[in-house]
């Protein structure tokens, strides 16, 4: 039996400038791409068994025991990928109609500017000087919706 390719989808995501990557069971592998959730035709639907092979691979035995018991468990960690770039990721497993289900945030090495997020022009005009901001929401929110999380950006 062939395993599930999970660098193979960590890597699409890369390739793909996503923002998210999103692994459920019964579900085939999506991609964050420019706000749309966009499913990998190439994917066959993640079994239960795929899902352990992905805690397996990215968690240890006591943070899987961790993430059974708490049911929910983040953490993050570096790929080093190409020619020895590296990328970070922050991930989130959760429980998601019984079973376990993944989203990995693709951690960005630049902060975007406000033409490259498509904000109106009367963003721009509002900020005279050189400027970052940190677009977050309560804690609460942020734990109920990990896709929420603080996000930097610079003008």
């Amino acid at each position: 039996m062939e395993s599930f390719d999970l660098t193979g989808i960590i890597l699409d995501g890369i390739k793909n400038s996503a923002s998210d990557i999103h692994i459920g069971v019964g579900t085939q592998p999506a991609l964050r791409i420019n706000g749309s959730l966009v499913r990998r035709a190439e994917s066959q639907c993640v079994t239960a068994d795929d899902m352990h092979f992905v805690m397996e691979r990215l968690l240890t035995k006591d943070q899987i025991e961790r993430f059974i018991l708490e049911r929910e468990y983040d953490f993050s960690f570096n790929l080093r990928h190409g020619s020895g770039e590296n990328q970070r990721f922050r991930g989130n497993f959760s429980f998601e109609r019984g079973n376990a289900s993944l989203v990995l945030r693709i951690i960005t090495p630049c902060i975007r500017t406000i033409k490259q997020l498509c904000l109106p022009e009367a963003v721009k005009h509002r900020w005279r000087r050189k400027i970052t901001v940190c677009l977050s929401l309560p804690d609460r929110q942020v734990r109920e919706n990990p896709l929420l999380s603080p996000r930097w950006y610079s003008r």
